[in-house]
């Protein structure tokens, strides 16, 4: 019951972000004014990661293949778009990840609208905790757990 409402509420805030940038509706794309708006893509992410976290829940109550492939591709996507921006970061690639979506009315944008790296570490975490969603350790704990938590506490380092 959590999982699903929470993963409804993170799919609804990328939905509106999403809406807000599309109808250029500032109040929909950052939390008051004068702070950095949220970036499309990572939007997009969150919505990959409610629908990601609401099939995993759904599958642990009833095992369907279909289900799992979407859910790996989706926990994929997660991953490798933080991992893209991430290593945007370092120096690794210049691939402007994060202006795949609505590029025009990123570039007038002050302060600059692009995913942060603290972020894009936060969903590389989430995408690898939805992956190993169904995988158990020894003593019973599962992986997953230690990557929502590193996910979670990721946030923190700043």
């Amino acid at each position: 019951m959590f999982s699903g409402l929470a993963s409804l509420t993170v799919v609804v805030i990328g939905i509106l972000v999403l809406f807000g940038w599309a109808l250029d509706l500032r109040f929909l794309t950052c939390l008051a004014p004068g702070c950095v708006a949220m970036n499309p893509m990572a939007a997009v992410d969150l919505v990959l990661s409610g629908v990601g976290l609401w099939l995993a829940a759904r599958r642990q109550k009833s095992a369907s293949a279909r289900g799992d492939a979407v859910g790996i591709i989706l926990a994929a996507a997660i991953a490798v778009l933080g991992a893209a921006r991430l290593a945007q970061y370092l120096g690794a690639f210049d691939f402007q990840v994060d202006q795949l979506l609505f590029a025009g009315k990123l570039r007038g944008i002050y302060p600059p609208c692009e995913i942060a790296p603290i972020t894009a570490l936060g969903f590389i975490f989430c995408g690898l905790a939805l992956l190993l969603f169904d995988v158990e350790a020894c003593r019973g704990f599962s992986q997953h757990k230690r990557s929502f938590w590193a996910s979670d506490y990721s946030h923190y380092l700043v």
